[in-house]
């Protein structure tokens, strides 16, 4: 056999070897979601906030799901990159936590974990500091299905399905 054949043999029981470690790993399930997770995510999502990363942000909403009232994902998306793009010095403070792993039906009929939590989101500027967003959130998380490597596998992760807030009407957030 010529080299360039070894190599492609290699390359293809290589290729075959990722896709069997990948498909065993995307059927173990992701194990229950607790306050430590939440508390991960609500850190991930403080600091894509202050690095104004809206892929940061997407990437813990479920794909195709509604959020505020109508709001789709993409609307959020937009609404999130517009918000960033006025915002000079982003600040997001965190209180009053709340982790709940079943709401019984509560909110949305949901029965799912959820975390609520009181937000203010500051914009610190050079000469000013402003209140951008006040309010209580309340995220409801589900497993779904994400696909990876162009959907050859696909894993079972928590995702944001849902949002509720007692803040302003999110629709306007990041106007001028």
């Amino acid at each position: 056999m010529q080299r360039s054949s070894w190599i492609a043999l290699g390359l293809s029981v290589l290729l075959i070897a990722i896709l069997a470690v990948s498909y065993f790993i995307s059927q173990e399930r992701p194990r229950q979601f607790d306050a430590t997770q939440a508390q991960q995510i609500l850190h991930d999502l403080q600091e894509a906030v202050r690095q104004k990363d809206v892929e940061g942000i997407m990437r813990y909403v479920a794909p195709n799901t509604r959020l505020i009232g109508d709001m789709d994902a993409q609307k959020a998306r937009l609404l999130i990159a517009r918000a960033f793009r006025v915002m000079q010095n982003p600040q997001p403070t965190i209180s009053d936590v709340q982790f709940h792993d079943d709401n019984e039906g509560k909110g949305v009929g949901l029965e799912e974990p959820s975390v609520s939590f009181y937000l203010n989101l500051r914009d610190q500027g050079p000469d000013y500091t402003s209140d951008e967003y006040a309010g209580r959130i309340t995220l409801y998380f589900r497993q779904v299905s994400i696909p990876h490597l162009f959907g050859l596998y696909h894993t079972a992760e928590w995702r944001i399905v849902h949002v509720e807030t007692t803040g302003p009407n999110p629709d306007s957030f990041g106007d001028f």
